[in-house]
């Protein structure tokens, strides 16, 4: 099932990485891709924690509601980060990654109590 996810996942960015590319055709491609990864990177921690429910939303349902949670989390961890005292310049790449990190664990947690459901059922 993960797999699958990745793969619809990537088609998802490929579809946005076209959609981009026809509406800023003037751009330089490498510009084109470097915006829609730098968006994908902000989005996949919302979409990975918003795994936990992936038996009750589909795919479509986890990847909006995860770009909502993905924005929230990081605007909140990003106040209290620095509060802490970590400069502004570093959450772009600590944030994202350490809720990634959150997130894959999460999707690889529901993904071990699955199939232990499926083998007790």
């Amino acid at each position: 099932m993960l797999q699958k996810e990745l793969k619809m996942l990537g088609i998802t960015l490929i579809i946005l990485f076209a959609g981009f590319q026809t509406v800023f055709y003037k751009e330089p491609l490498l510009s084109n891709i470097r915006i829609v990864l730098s968006i994908s990177w902000m989005l996949l921690p919302g979409f990975f924690c918003m795994y936990y429910w992936s038996q009750k939303l589909d795919f479509l349902e986890r990847l909006v509601a995860g770009a909502a949670l993905s924005a929230a989390l990081i605007g909140i961890a990003s106040y209290y980060v620095g509060l802490m005292g970590i400069h502004v310049k570093y959450h772009l790449a600590i944030l994202p990654a350490a809720l990634l990190a959150v997130g894959i664990s999460v999707a690889v947690k529901s993904q071990k109590r699955k199939k232990k459901l499926d083998k007790t059922a």
